[in-house]
């Protein structure tokens, strides 16, 4: 089961061996609602992999200021 941001799980439609790979990225907004699970779930240790390869642009000029972006130069992103 793939789970991000938005999903809301029914843990009555789960099966005995089912895998959940949570997915989020913590450069985006904390929950607004109680409970940083995913914040609170890396504090405690849970395993996580960084993905940092830009795969959905394949156009190198929308590529580039998304990767520009990623690095945090956002006057480089904007100015085109």
């Amino acid at each position: 089961m793939l789970v991000d941001g938005r999903t809301r799980l029914n843990t009555e439609e789960r099966h005995p061996n089912e895998r959940v790979l949570l997915v989020g990225d913590t450069r985006q907004h904390e929950s607004v609602e109680a409970g940083r699970i995913f914040a609170q779930l890396r504090e405690a240790g849970m395993k996580t992999v960084r993905l940092d390869e830009i795969v959905r642009q394949k156009n190198p000029e929308l590529k580039q200021p998304v990767e520009q972006l990623a690095h945090d130069d956002v006057g480089l992103a904007i100015a085109g």
